[in-house]
């Protein structure tokens, strides 16, 4: 649970592939992205959840690529995987994914090996 007064859901799903390949999904709350109408400024959330998948392919830690639904047009020179995924840079435009990525990992951490539902060491 996240938001204010914890009223907002994120589902998590970490899953290691056989090729030593870490995987984090998070589908978001709707509320967590929206589209401004440019002639009201109204916010309006999505009409879909949000997914976010992020990829270690080599077990360092760092992720090498992402992918993201509604995904929308790339704003910079992205380079892509042979699979569709936007490869992951070292760059301010991509912090967002690396703490994402953290946040998920401290949580699964946290919560497959003490039980904690917290992101946050305790």
């Amino acid at each position: 649970m996240t938001g204010p007064n914890l009223t907002s859901k994120v589902e998590l799903y970490l899953s290691k592939k056989a090729d030593n390949e870490l995987v984090l999904k998070t589908t978001l709350p709707q509320k967590a992205t929206f589209s401004v109408d440019p002639k009201t400024g109204e916010k309006r959330p999505s009409e879909t959840p949000p997914v976010i998948i992020i990829r270690d392919h080599d077990l360092d830690g760092l992720p090498d690529d992402f992918h993201m639904e509604p995904s929308g047009t790339p704003l910079y020179k992205e380079q892509f995987s042979a699979d569709g995924f936007i490869k992951y840079r070292d760059s301010p435009e991509h912090q967002v994914i690396l703490l994402q990525w953290i946040i998920g990992i401290k949580y699964a951490t946290n919560y497959f090996l003490h039980g904690v539902r917290w992101s946050i060491p305790r």
